[in-house]
């Protein structure tokens, strides 16, 4: 099995926080402009491997409809819902919505932070959208993988061809579907050079205008001997230690709806 992770922001985090090596795809995003760096890594892989399975973890702003499928054949595509911000994804316009159009499964997570009639609704509202696949419900992702892959029975999928067979052709595999660029979304990367203030930090993080709904990174704060791991969603967010001391980049990366910021606007936002 091989991993390909494909992250919108300048800096790569993701792929920093496991434990295997993969395959990096930064600064852009696989459904739109680098389409071509997917087929080089993907190339890149079975020149140099035989895997079973080619993992794509595209970035949350990717459209899946728009991924063409002359390279590989897709088995399955995984959608991850936010159960706590869905209808807030689904108001800024169509990527969400062909997110979930696109899946073969759904995950609904942050099952914790939704009470039961609010999972039922949201279970009926992800149906109304996409009734052929299945649901399964998760804390901070955790599902078990069997549930996720050797999916073509249950997807319906003839696996001697590329495309989905004539019962679940579901996929539109011709590009022209709506990019997270066409509906205002933007990244912004920061390269922090020195620890921050905790405190300062804090305020300004719990101050961020709600048109950015992710951030994330690396920092350091003064009198802190421990690298924190910063995770920021939709105005929650945690700083746990990180356990790799070899990596030496600190940054911030922040991704919103609307107008994208100026770098100094979002140091000025920060007090740093």
């Amino acid at each position: 099995m091989a991993v390909i992770q494909n992250e919108i922001g300048e800096i790569v985090l993701d792929g920093k926080l496991l434990d295997y090596t993969v395959t990096e795809i930064d600064e852009g995003c696989v459904c739109c402009s680098l389409a071509g760096n997917l087929k080089r890594a993907a190339h890149g892989i079975l020149e140099h491997f035989s895997p079973d399975y080619i993992i794509l973890e595209t970035s949350g702003l990717t459209n899946p409809l728009n991924l063409l499928d002359d390279l590989l054949r897709f088995d399955s595509t995984v959608t991850i819902v936010d159960a706590a911000n869905l209808d807030a994804a689904l108001a800024q316009g169509p990527l969400a919505f062909d997110q979930i159009r696109a899946a073969d499964i759904i995950v609904l997570n942050k099952r914790d932070l939704v009470d039961d009639g609010r999972l039922e609704a949201l279970r009926r509202r992800v149906q109304e959208i996409n009734s052929r696949a299945p649901q399964f419900c998760a804390n901070q992702g955790d599902l078990n993988p069997a549930l996720v892959f050797d999916v073509e029975d249950s997807a319906g999928l003839d696996i001697d061809r590329k495309k989905p067979a004539a019962g679940s052709a579901h996929y539109d595999v011709t590009p022209g579907h709506s990019s997270h660029a066409e509906v205002g979304l933007w990244s912004q990367s920061l390269r922090l050079s020195r620890a921050l203030d905790r405190e300062k930090f804090m305020q300004a993080i719990q101050s961020l205008p709600s048109s950015v709904f992710r951030a994330k990174g690396l920092v350091d704060f003064e009198g802190f001997d421990e690298t924190m791991l910063f995770q920021y969603v939709c105005g929650r967010f945690e700083l746990s230690v990180f356990p790799k001391p070899s990596v030496r980049e600190r940054f911030l990366t922040f991704i919103g709806w609307g107008n994208k910021p100026a770098t100094q606007n979002l140091l000025d936002a920060l007090s740093f």
